[in-house]
């Protein structure tokens, strides 16, 4: 598996050092290629970043000596 892109956003200051609710989901996998997608909230709900993740997952092919 690697990684073709990664990005992360932030949309707006935010303290790291407080909690926040992560929501991480992968809408799309096929072709041997998957999305993933997750963004950031603060305790009240705002939106603070979001990030995205392009993964490739192919078969190794080894030699069998």
């Amino acid at each position: 598996m690697s990684t073709l892109s990664h990005n992360f956003y932030i949309h707006r200051p935010f303290r790291a050092t407080d909690w926040h609710l992560i929501e991480h989901f992968s809408p799309v996998a096929a072709g041997a290629r998957g999305l993933s997608i997750s963004q950031v909230f603060t305790p009240d709900g705002l939106l603070v970043a979001s990030g995205f993740q392009e993964g490739l997952a192919r078969p190794f092919v080894g030699d069998d000596s």
